[in-house]
């Protein structure tokens, strides 16, 4: 389905028909990626659950921007919270991994009386310091030469090879020839547009309003992710409604490396509130 906002179409899948009668999860993709990195999560929901998929700007099916303000956090939050009113469900527990994680704590601080619950896998608040944000961009923009001067194939290579990603590797090779695959559909101006409007550098931090957040969060770690357990320990002192949940020998995408466990979690925390 198409859902269309200041001239751009993004694509949207749920779950039929929404009503208020069950719990209603969206869910939001990471960087690199799109809706489809939800299937597995998605086929192991009970019925009991409604459930949305979104293709971010230049990504998957949606429309790739050539301006990089529609990639920004101040436009994609106008987006989310123009395709939840589009949608007309009262509340919806928001599930955002890694970029998505960003992108939905940009979107509960103006839009969290829309919010059940907020569920974060692998998440930042950004980057702390003037100083961390421009080297981000710094390094960000390299990356987007990079993207920009090689092939689509070369860029996988070097995404799929950082330290981030290295428990991926216990996956079965059916399980990395079809990330693979997927990701040999990415746009390469969808990158360069997500990178140059939505990188960590260019977001503003969210570490000071952290304690601002009222709505039920569950944070989520995989053991083997160093880098985003520090991040994570930090935020879960500071969000006041919040339980932190590290789940044992998996990296940064938990759901992909461990989807019965991860759904288990995300089933029991949402019916718990």
């Amino acid at each position: 389905m198409i859902f269309n906002f200041q001239k751009y179409n993004y694509f949207f899948e749920t779950s039929g028909y929404l009503n208020n009668s069950k719990p209603v999860l969206m869910f939001l993709h990471g960087f690199a990626s799109d809706s489809r990195d939800w299937n597995e999560v998605i086929h192991l929901l009970p019925d009991t659950f409604h459930w949305i998929t979104i293709d971010l700007p230049g990504f998957g099916k949606s429309n790739i921007p050539a301006d990089t303000k529609f990639y920004s956090s101040e436009f994609m939050v106008e987006l989310l919270n123009e395709f939840t009113n589009y949608l007309n469900v009262e509340k919806i527990n928001l599930v955002g991994y890694s970029m998505g994680g960003r992108l939905a704590l940009s979107y509960v601080k103006k839009n969290g009386h829309k919010l059940s619950s907020l569920i974060l896998e692998s998440t930042s608040p950004g980057l702390k310091t003037e100083n961390e944000r421009r080297l981000r961009i710094a390094s960000d923009a390299a990356l987007a030469e990079y993207i920009k001067s090689h092939t689509l194939q070369d860029f996988i290579n070097y995404w799929k090879s950082l330290p981030l990603f290295n428990s991926q590797k216990k996956l079965t090779d059916e399980e990395n020839k079809l990330i693979f695959k997927r990701m040999l559909e990415l746009n390469k101006n969808g990158l360069i547009g997500s990178l140059s409007g939505f990188g960590a550098g260019t977001m503003s931090s969210l570490w000071n309003s952290l304690d601002e957040i009222t709505v039920p969060t569950l944070l989520i770690s995989g053991q083997l992710d160093e880098k985003y357990l520090g991040i994570n320990s930090e935020m879960s002192e500071l969000i006041p409604n919040s339980e932190w949940v590290i789940l044992e020998d998996a990296g940064h995408n938990t759901h992909l490396e461990k989807p019965e466990e991860f759904v288990n979690l995300l089933c029991s925390f949402v019916q718990k509130h």
